[in-house]
């Protein structure tokens, strides 16, 4: 999706399905070898490992705690996601570039 311009995180997707399916050591190894494709195209994709990894932990902690049974709780899922990977995410791209990567974040 990065090389391609795409508004997708298929590597999250990927990690959150290998996740569920295989528990949280495929998940781990998913989220660890998919950063590390996604390396090849943006040398900054590695240090995000750390955020794959805990959406991997925190997926299989969830999932086993048969939450996903219940609506309310797949809102707090994705909430709780969504701050792993936009807070953490907009600290790493501080860190790393000295800004945020993408625009929108400027406006506020």
């Amino acid at each position: 999706s990065y090389r391609f311009d795409l508004p997708l995180y298929l590597d999250t997707i990927g990690t959150i399905v290998g996740t569920l399916l295989g528990g949280m050591v495929p998940g781990i190894f998913i989220a660890v070898a998919t950063n590390t494709i996604c390396g090849l195209f943006n040398s900054y994709a590695l240090y995000y490992s750390l955020i794959s990894v805990l959406i991997a932990m925190f997926t299989s902690w969830f999932s086993r705690k048969e939450t996903f049974r219940k609506k309310g709780y797949i809102v707090l899922f994705i909430l709780v996601l969504a701050l792993l990977g936009g807070v953490l995410g907009t600290l790493f791209q501080w860190i790393l570039l000295g800004e945020p990567q993408f625009e929108i974040i400027y406006d506020y």
